[in-house]
């Protein structure tokens, strides 16, 4: 990302006021289930034309039905088919972004977060263009190893056993330059502890040279969904001097991320009973 498209996404934008009122209403429409027009004038504070037209723009567009019965509104599929559209990683990556931008804020040094894709950890979010220690800019979509980065080893630690063999099953039958070392389980078996008795993953020159990283994973209850780490050249630091350093740092980012995912889950555990409740 360019300096200007940075600066683009600074900028502050006027918020379209009809949007905003269209949103509020469909969350309220969660929350009461099939409800009518006054209750919704009542629990938004909009006046009822304003409730009215926004129905009715809703309805057009397939996201509201009513009932002619009695003249109650409920919401339709298309609100659950736009739910589907946004998936796990969409969301914990609009969590991670702004936390790894604070992370870089306080270390300098860049970040990544990576979620295990197929056969390899892919770079979903990165502050590599937020740092003045970085050679790379463009990361987002970058495919790195599941067995040789800091990253990869620290997902290896945290995933539940069978979630490890399939993940290592994958790497093994793919063309990728690790293929060979995901079947080496007694190798694998001591980068496992030795991460465990560190508290933290990390790798020496392994994926790109002079280049250096330690890494934690995030959970997501008992399962890992992904990790973050701090990238730095190794003339400049070892792994155990960067734990020293910037390790409490990266458990306050993992744990803000851990937190918020949690209550984001729980949040649309409550979003899809409200729409069952309406349907």
């Amino acid at each position: 990302m360019s300096h200007a498209e940075q600066k683009m996404d600074e900028r502050p934008y006027v918020s379209v006021r009809a949007l905003e009122r269209g949103l509020q209403l469909l969350v309220e429409m969660a929350r009461l289930g099939r409800c009518k027009p006054v209750e919704l004038s009542e629990a938004t504070g909009f006046d009822r034309t304003t409730v009215y037209r926004l129905l009715e723009t809703l309805r057009r567009r397939g996201f509201v039905s009513q009932n002619l019965s009695d003249g109650s509104f409920g919401l339709t599929e298309n609100i659950r088919r736009l739910g589907e559209g946004f998936t796990y990683s969409d969301r914990v990556c609009s969590i991670v972004a702004p936390v790894l931008k604070h992370l870089v804020s306080k270390i300098s040094w860049p970040s990544d977060f990576a979620t295990f894709e197929t056969d390899a950890m892919l770079i979903r979010e990165t502050t590599h263009h937020f740092s003045p220690f970085s050679m790379h800019r463009s990361m987002v979509g970058t495919p790195v190893s599941l067995t040789r980065t800091a990253l990869g080893r620290a997902v290896l630690w945290a995933a539940q056993p069978d979630e490890r063999l399939v993940m290592l099953n994958l790497v093994a039958s793919s063309n990728r330059p690790e293929a060979l070392e995901a079947t080496d389980q007694r190798k694998l078996s001591g980068i496992i502890v030795d991460t465990q008795r560190r508290g933290y993953a990390w790798s020496i020159n392994e994926a790109e040279t002079g280049i250096s990283g330690i890494a934690l994973p995030v959970r997501a209850g008992r399962h890992v969904a992904g990790a973050i780490n701090v990238i730095f050249f190794t003339r400049a630091l070892n792994p155990q001097e960067a734990a020293e350093r910037y390790l409490p740092a990266l458990k306050e980012a993992v744990q803000t991320i851990e937190e918020t995912l949690a209550a984001n889950v729980e949040g649309a555990r409550r979003v899809t009973s409200g729409l069952s409740a309406s349907a």
